[in-house]
Order: structure tokens, then C-alpha cells, then sequence
């Protein structure tokens, strides 16, 4: 079992954000497109396009805002680079994904209730196939 504390890194911009954030999920979606005939026993498919998106939730941090604030209200193409270890410090035990100004906000929420903190989630569009790469250790 791999704990995700510490080995886990996501970048926003520019800017390291894995300290804002509880939980993230990094969603692929691979369309399909049938391919059955009318000879066809089954039905058949092909894979098509892929699209990507990235969820994030945490406990609201005015500092956090700063970051996504402004660009959840002018949505800005940023950079996204998301870094996953399984702690070994072997070659290939880190896998490095980055979307190179291809990332933007689609939703952005801060929620709170009485008694309870602040939290926010925010919703990533991921444009295009990321470059993967690995490496021994997360980036900085």
C-alpha cells in the first residue's frame, strides 16, 4: 500500500498546490466507437479520443484563493503538472504528468457550513494528451 501524504505533488501555474489540498482525482475517459456489422456475432469497438480531467478539494485557504480565484473568474490557460510516487527512489517510481498551458478551470466552489470549515473543490480541464515521464524522485 502506497500512503498518498508525500507522494503526491500537483502544480498549478507555475506554483507547487499539494499543501491546499485533501483529495484529488486525476479522471481519463477514453470514448469508444462501435464498429459492429451486420455479420457481426457481438458488438465490436474501437477505442477514439481521450479526455482528461483533474478534481481537487481541501480546506479554504485565502492563499489558495489567490492562486485559482482570478482565474476561475477569467479563465486562463495554465500549465498542470501532477507527480505520483510509489516512495521505492527507484528509477521509473515517480510518474510525472504535464499538461504544457493546456489546463483551465471549469468550476470553482467555496463551501462552508455552520459549525463546520471551509472547504473549496475546484474542477481542472486537462486539454490534450499529457507528456509522461518518470523519475526517482517528485519534482520541486
Amino acid at each position: 500500500m502506497i500512503k498518498a501524504n508525500n507522494n503526491v505533488r500537483v502544480k498549478y501555474g507555475g506554483t507547487v498546490i499539494t499543501e491546499y489540498l485533501n483529495e484529488f482525482e486525476l479522471a481519463t475517459t477514453i470514448a469508444e466507437i462501435e464498429t459492429t456489422h451486420l455479420a457481426s456475432t457481438t458488438q465490436t469497438y474501437i477505442p477514439s479520443m481521450t479526455e482528461y480531467s483533474l478534481s481537487l478539494s481541501g480546506d479554504w485557504r485565502s492563499a489558495f484563493d489567490t492562486i485559482f480565484g482570478p482565474d476561475a473568474i477569467t479563465p486562463t490557460l495554465r500549465t498542470v503538472v501532477i507527480s505520483f510516487s510509489d516512495g521505492s527512489g527507484s528509477a521509473g517510481s515517480v510518474a510525472i504528468y504535464t499538461w504544457t498551458t493546456n489546463a483551465f478551470i471549469t468550476g470553482y466552489n467555496i463551501s462552508a457550513s455552520s459549525g463546520d470549515k471551509i472547504t473549496h473543490s475546484a474542477t481542472l480541464r486537462l486539454s490534450g494528451a499529457p507528456t509522461r515521464t518518470t523519475d526517482t524522485a517528485l519534482p520541486a
